[in-house]
């Protein structure tokens, strides 16, 4: 009895430290919102047998789909230091699937980088960049996002870096209409790479 009580205790400690285990990094937010898709794949619907599920009309399908501008680094204004009307970035169209969480999409997108056919552009931030909340309050949009902005190989460096950075991240935010400014935080601190510390919401006036 005694042995069974004690193996049954190392098994609830054991799965404990599991659950416990592991950075907030690794708690990443679900960007994909609650519209049921996940890296492309669409999760599994159940249907009541001898139900058909519901058709989506054209009118509503192009209701679900958004549409934005992503800025992205134009390789010319960053190698010449000469700035254009944003910068040292560049604005692309981009549609993708709708959700109710449109800032966390946005910034999915961003990260995403630019696809093909979208011109001579270059990403902006770290490949493996994942966020870990945002949200929109009074008009501001604060993005807190994980360490790799600042430990990643690829992340913005330099003065020219965090200013690449920074106009990417605004200018595509503030492309919403709800949006009037942007906080950036890094695991709920302000970003300080050295470079550039971002310690109150930044607006297009700003940049």
């Amino acid at each position: 009895m005694k042995k069974r009580v004690f193996f049954l205790l190392v098994a609830v400690l054991l799965t404990t430290g599991l659950l416990l285990a592991g950075s907030a990094c690794e708690k990443e937010e679900d960007l994909t919102g609650n519209n049921g898709i996940n890296n492309g794949e669409e999760a599994d619907t159940e249907e009541t047998p001898g139900e058909k599920s519901p058709e989506v009309s054209e009118e509503e399908s192009e209701e679900k789909i958004l549409q934005t501008s992503l800025y992205f680094a134009e390789p010319e204004a960053v190698e010449t230091g000469e700035e254009g009307e944003y910068g040292y970035v560049k604005p692309v169209e981009r549609e993708f699937a709708y959700t109710s969480e449109k800032l966390a999409a946005v910034i999915k997108e961003l990260i995403r980088g630019p696809l093909p056919g979208e011109g001579n552009l270059s990403r902006t931030t770290p490949e493996t960049l994942s966020v870990l909340e945002s949200e929109i309050e009074n008009g501001t949009a604060t993005v807190n996002f994980c360490s790799e902005l600042i430990t990643a190989k690829d992340k913005p460096a330099g003065t020219l870096g965090a200013a690449v950075f920074t106009q990417s991240l605004v200018y595509t935010v503030t492309e919403l209409e709800e949006v009037d400014n942007v906080m950036l935080l890094v695991e709920g601190e302000y970003w300080d790479d050295g470079h550039a510390v971002w310690d109150e919401p930044l607006g297009r006036g700003d940049l």
